[in-house]
């Protein structure tokens, strides 16, 4: 038996669909060709400049479209800390040879692991070639989608393609792997599966659908031969973010798993990346007390094993505010959460195998 003792707080994100921001589409403002190299501050190098944005500053679940222009990376561009955007590149300026792309220094574009970039059909992403092995990156959270990695070879995508979470990692040896050619039946930003009570919680969350017929769910018990059971109706066309999910009430025994089969109109189908449940819940049990809590928090996990784990915090909005790996045989974790604002939190704990089990919190105030 072990304990963990653990103060944290996050709302379960399948459950979370309303943001702050809109759903907007931003069209990049400026003409020609434009070097950025940052974040912050209020120059043209700015990225996220509101003057280059029609006024207005990206956030959460916008859509951000450059047509027409250029934008060149000249230095690091973190957009990790938004969630859900899309970076639409489309027709190029005519002077320059792609529509966004990155060509001095070690630079890396950064997009957060829920966004995606959708190189429409005339759209050109670019990633220059380095004599002094310099490594120049698009990537969406930690996975590479396009690098020169470090190589004198400069490499550019045209569109139409796509790179999510869903599609394939670049590599040395496959540099151009990380977009998908064609467009996808659906960009795909989360997917999740969660044992509630007896039965399996399957969700996901797509940024934009185009011709999208349906979802299948498909689930394994050794996590090679899966089997189709259910089928979910798809929106269609949509270009704002929709929420899907599907509960699984038949028995599971060991280790059970899962994916979705997106499939669209003209027969063609992508897959999800893959989640796995843990059957026996019951040996694993997380408890938060006191709860409510005002000053610190109580986070316990029995489970049957030592193996480590990871604790994830995530908080009302669905946005992950802090993580904890547990290492093996740890069993208590106390948190201060006296800092925290008022409301309603989950703290989430994943295992070595994939399976999770979350559990919610509330935090006061005296």
């Amino acid at each position: 038996m072990r304990k963990l003792y653990f103060t944290t707080l996050l709302l379960v994100a399948a459950v979370v669909v309303a943001n702050a921001q809109s759903n907007r589409r931003l069209t990049w403002s400026r003409t020609g060709n434009t070097n950025v190299s940052g974040t912050t501050g209020g120059s043209s190098n700015n990225f996220l400049l509101a003057a280059s944005w029609g006024g207005f500053t990206p956030g959460n679940n916008d859509t951000l479209s450059i047509s027409g222009a250029s934008v060149t990376v000249t230095g690091n561009i973190n957009l990790s800390g938004l969630s859900n955007i899309v970076l639409e590149l489309n027709t190029p300026n005519g002077a320059t040879a792609y529509t966004m792309g990155i060509t001095s220094g070690n630079s890396t574009v950064t997009l957060s692991s829920t966004s995606s970039i959708s190189l429409k059909p005339n759209g050109k992403i670019h990633v220059a070639g380095s004599g002094g092995g310099n490594t120049r990156q698009f990537k969406i959270g930690t996975a590479v989608k396009l690098s020169n990695f470090g190589g004198s070879t400069a490499y550019t995508v045209n569109g139409p393609a796509n790179a999510s979470q869903s599609t394939a990692n670049a590599s040395a040896g496959a540099p151009l792997l990380g977009f998908s050619s064609g467009t996808l039946p659906v960009i795909l930003v989360s997917f999740d599966a969660v044992k509630q009570g007896n039965s399996v919680m399957v969700s996901w969350k797509t940024q934009q659908e185009i011709s999208t017929k349906e979802f299948v769910i498909e689930k394994s018990a050794d996590g090679r031969n899966y089997n189709s059971i259910a089928t979910v109706a798809a929106a269609g066309f949509s270009s704002n973010p929709r929420s899907y999910s599907y509960t699984d009430a038949s028995s599971i025994s060991g280790i059970a798993y899962y994916r979705v089969r997106m499939i669209d109109m003209d027969g063609k189908s992508g897959l999800t990346g893959v989640k796995a449940v843990r059957a026996a819940v019951n040996a694993v049990k997380v408890a938060v007390y006191p709860n409510p809590a005002v000053s610190v928090a109580n986070v316990v996990v029995n489970a049957p094993d030592a193996a480590a784990f990871n604790v994830n915090v995530f908080n009302r909005n669905g946005q992950l505010v802090g993580q904890q790996k547990a290492a093996a045989g740890a069993n208590m974790v106390s948190i201060n959460v006296s800092a925290y604002a008022a409301g309603d939190y989950t703290i989430d704990v994943q295992f070595a195998d994939g399976s999770r089990q979350s559990s919610k919190l509330i935090v006061g105030k005296q």
